[in-house]
């Protein structure tokens, strides 16, 4: 059994690794306002968020699918549509279309294949082990992520459109997955809820998700303000050519951009490993953390006038997004697996929602800090993000006082 389960987490890390495959666009995307001059800034972040909304869509319709199909099949055929989008996005170069394509497969795929493999976490493992493994399954988000960002900076540094070919990451999830995961499971209660099962077995949908899932939405639409602006901060400040400001001649190159990202999911994938540890310490402190970290760090990217510094203040943002995202499923999944899997594509549904619509955020810093400059959308979401911290440490307070019962 134990061998059993060691396959079957290998497999959901692999397929994980193509969680945040929209990022591995952040490093190209002034090769792409370049090479379609008609295109905006506000378009090409679209470009890169229009994933998310077919990963919304997806993941509404994959609790239903799975009871039809079995989560196996629905994994395989997510990743079998990412790996289809890189090569298509690489090999037909017709025009802006194709990107756009691409980028819907890539977004279908993901849709179906994420919220299965959280939801095999909430099946397999018990209340200690599934923190472990949310922390794990984030951290190899993050990493595949990260990995897709370096690789695709510097494939695009020979020609732009290379980047996609990291999408074939993909594949080793389709190996792991035909060797380990079972083709269906039976109905059963998540190991760490068995106790609250008999509350939990007659309702139709999972409870206690509304207010994690509207905290999935806002974080992801702050959070991502940096994979899609990175580039074009560092392009800014590249066009300023200020005595000291960052590598003012070479920032804009798609390799500095793809290593900016990278630090920031290197951070993410650091959080991710030690999350089981600090959840267990921080308690009910974990989302306020998290919410810190985001502020801080891009409060830090934006005011640097170096290199070394922005990549702390990357690493900072980083961070956040394991403390978050892992919490938030932790606590939506309690129940039986239909109910797990529903709560789980709801969640993942939202965060995806959230990065859809990051690009909004830029005409809203602009009207609030009256310029056009990156920088002003870092500035505007760490000040959201300290406001969504504050509130989460007011609510961690209020839980602890005599009378009101834990929600962890």
């Amino acid at each position: 059994m134990q061998t059993k389960l060691k396959g079957i987490g290998a497999a959901i890390l692999a397929m994980s690794l193509i969680q945040m495959a929209s990022n591995a666009a952040a490093s190209i995307l002034p090769d792409i306002m370049n090479t379609y001059p008609g295109v905006t800034a506000q378009g090409t972040q679209y470009l890169m968020t229009f994933p998310n909304l077919m990963i919304v869509v997806m993941s509404l319709c994959a609790p239903a699918a799975a009871q039809r199909f079995g989560k196996k099949k629905l994994i395989l055929t997510g990743l079998f549509m990412v790996t289809a989008a890189g090569v298509i996005s690489y090999t037909v170069r017709t025009g802006l279309g194709i990107l756009v394509l691409g980028a819907g497969l890539m977004g279908a795929g993901v849709g179906l294949v994420i919220p299965m493999a959280n939801s095999l976490i909430a099946e397999y493992y018990d209340k200690e082990g599934k923190s472990r493994m949310l922390g794990r399954q984030t951290a190899a988000a993050n990493a595949g992520s990260m990995l897709m960002t370096a690789l695709g900076g510097i494939l695009a540094a020979v020609y732009w459109r290379m980047n996609y070919l990291v999408y074939l990451l993909a594949v080793p999830g389709i190996l792991l997955t035909m060797r380990y995961i079972p083709g269906r499971a039976g109905e059963q209660v998540s190991k760490s809820c068995n106790s609250d099962y008999n509350k939990l077995k007659n309702r139709k949908r999972p409870v206690g998700t509304a207010l994690p899932v509207l905290t999935a939405f806002l974080f992801m639409l702050l959070f991502c303000v940096g994979p899609t602006n990175l580039a074009l901060l560092l392009s800014e400040r590249a066009a300023a050519g200020a005595a000291g400001s960052l590598a003012a001649g070479n920032a804009a190159n798609a390799a500095l951009a793809g290593t900016a990202v990278t630090v920031l999911l290197l951070g993410g994938t650091v959080g991710g490993l030690v999350f089981g540890a600090a959840a267990g310490k921080l308690k009910e402190n974990v989302l306020t953390a998290g919410f810190a970290a985001l502020a801080a760090g891009f409060c830090i990217a934006a005011l640097s006038k170096s290199v070394p510094i922005l990549l702390v203040g990357c690493f900072l943002a980083g961070l956040s997004n394991p403390f978050v995202l892992p919490e938030l499923m932790r606590r939506v999944s309690c129940g039986s697996v239909r109910q797990n899997t529903a709560a789980m594509s709801l969640l993942f549904s939202a965060a995806n929602l959230g990065t859809f619509f990051t690009p909004v955020l830029t005409p809203l810093s602009q009207y609030v800090t009256g310029s056009a400059d990156p920088s002003g959308r870092f500035l505007c979401a760490a000040g959201a993000a300290v406001i969504l911290g504050t509130v989460s440490a007011i609510a961690a307070v209020r839980s602890k006082r005599p009378g009101t019962e834990s929600k962890r």
